[in-house]
């Protein structure tokens, strides 16, 4: 099994710097593809992450709102050093500028810790004004469940409760 996670990793690697075959789909080709273009979504998805969007191709998937589900592996213990590490991770999602954080707290998700970060800002490939909310559920050790939801700011009201519901439904095992 680790033979062929090296594998991958080694092609998408050198697939990203170009060294690969341009034939062949590759996620090191996605990641660079979205790196080169602005398109955030190519570089989340390949790397760990699930998309849900209400866009399709030729809306785009900033004009509608959209959900990325993934997982953190690596998080800190104590929970006064959750708080930055929740911030720098909201502040890190690629593609947004003029980026203003409204709310930032601890929280609980269905009993476990987690913390909300909420932002307006601006998507930086379509100029559309959004909000975005990250919501961090702490797992056991150093994991976390990392949920970003994303709409333009005037479909807000009603995209805000739907992430709420997916972020409820997820269940740990």
């Amino acid at each position: 099994a680790f033979g062929v996670a090296s594998a991958i990793l080694v092609e998408s690697t050198l697939s990203f710097l170009g060294l690969g075959d341009v034939t062949a789909p590759s996620w090191g080709q996605t990641i660079q593809e979205g790196y080169a273009t602005g398109a955030w979504h190519l570089i989340l998805a390949p790397g760990a992450a699930i998309m849900f969007a209400d866009g399709n191709e030729e809306t785009g998937v900033e004009a509608a709102p959209f959900m990325v589900l993934g997982l953190v592996a690596s998080v800190p213990d104590k929970p006064d050093d959750r708080a930055l590490f929740a911030q720098r991770t909201a502040r890190l999602i690629p593609g947004l500028r003029e980026v203003r954080v409204t709310v930032s707290e601890p929280i609980r998700i269905e009993g476990s810790p987690g913390f909300e970060t909420r932002m307006d800002a601006v998507t930086g490939k379509a100029n559309t004004p959004v909000t975005v909310v990250q919501w961090l559920r702490f797992g056991s050790g150093n994991t976390a469940i990392r949920v970003i939801g994303s709409a333009p700011r005037d479909q807000w009201p009603q995209a805000f409760p739907r992430f709420r519901a997916v972020r409820d439904g997820i269940q740990p095992r």
